[in-house]
């Protein structure tokens, strides 16, 4: 994990990605997302900015479903959005796909089409 806090305190941008299951991000984005409470006590219990004086990092989710309930992604976002508090990361926002279990060639151009204008917005 040690490897892994560096590389989140020195990337420009962080990416998750993970299918829905059960409502939420699967257990291993889950468990990663876990072992970075630390980052959570440095920064709301030692009060320490991570990033002293450099540009926040960004962070995007990017999630599939097969669902088509309209809530499928919320607690999955509350997730996302909790985890990139926690690293004094700027939410970029998400990608969503839902209804992959019936996917349509229209939706899924669609998706390609708004991750490529998330991936632009995020190195912008």
């Amino acid at each position: 994990m040690g490897q892994i806090y560096r590389k989140i305190r020195e990337a420009d941008a962080l990416v998750i990605a993970s299918p829905i299951f059960f409502m939420s991000v699967t257990a291993q984005l889950k468990a990663l997302i876990d072992r970075c409470q630390c980052f959570w006590i440095e920064k709301f219990v030692l009060k320490r900015d991570p990033y002293k004086g450099r540009r926040r990092p960004k962070g995007l989710f990017v999630s599939t479903a097969g669902s088509s309930k309209p809530i499928v992604f919320e607690p999955a976002i509350h997730v996302a959005k909790a985890f990139f508090i926690a690293l004094s990361y700027e939410y970029a926002g998400e990608v969503l796909l839902k209804e992959t279990d019936a996917l349509t060639e229209a939706s899924r151009d669609a998706a390609i089409t708004r991750a490529k204008i998330a991936g632009r917005a995020l190195v912008s």
